[in-house]
């Protein structure tokens, strides 16, 4: 019988289904070149609505030059609007961060260790044989890169 490491199994569940010897030499390369040179992994663009977070600005703006000022109704528009301001950063700065400290950390690879695996990786894509990963930032590393 077989022993499947824990490594092969965090890969099962990322790629969702069995991965081929090729896809599982791929994704340790794809590791190791992040170890290499961490510096590739970079925030993603968060997706925000700017139109509704220009018009939040603009009621709250006007809140304040309305006299006299109704404090309960611009204290909740600020509130609104710091909570549109926080969601427009986003977790990618925080959690690129993140995935660039554990990638410093790690060693050169000649097996996948599945902790590093686990804690930096969303999903292994396969498409047409090449293995991509989707980072827990949201960025994509691909072969190319």
């Amino acid at each position: 019988m077989v022993q499947i490491t824990e490594a092969q199994k965090a890969l099962r569940r990322l790629c969702n289904g069995r991965p081929s010897a090729a896809v599982e030499s791929q994704v340790l390369s794809l590791l190791n070149n992040l170890a290499a040179a961490p510096e590739q992994i970079k925030p993603q663009p968060q997706t925000v609505n700017r139109g509704e977070l220009a018009e939040m600005e603009r009621r709250f703006s006007a809140a304040l030059t309305t006299s006299p000022v109704d404090e309960d109704n611009a204290k909740e528009i600020a509130l609104r609007l710091a909570g549109m301001q926080y969601n427009a950063i986003g977790s990618s700065e925080y959690e690129s961060q993140r995935l660039r400290h554990l990638f410093i950390a790690a060693a050169p690879m000649a097996e996948i260790n599945a902790e590093l695996l686990k804690s930096t990786v969303s999903q292994v894509y396969v498409k047409k044989g090449q293995a991509s990963l989707l980072l827990k930032n949201g960025q994509i590393i691909e072969r190319s890169q």
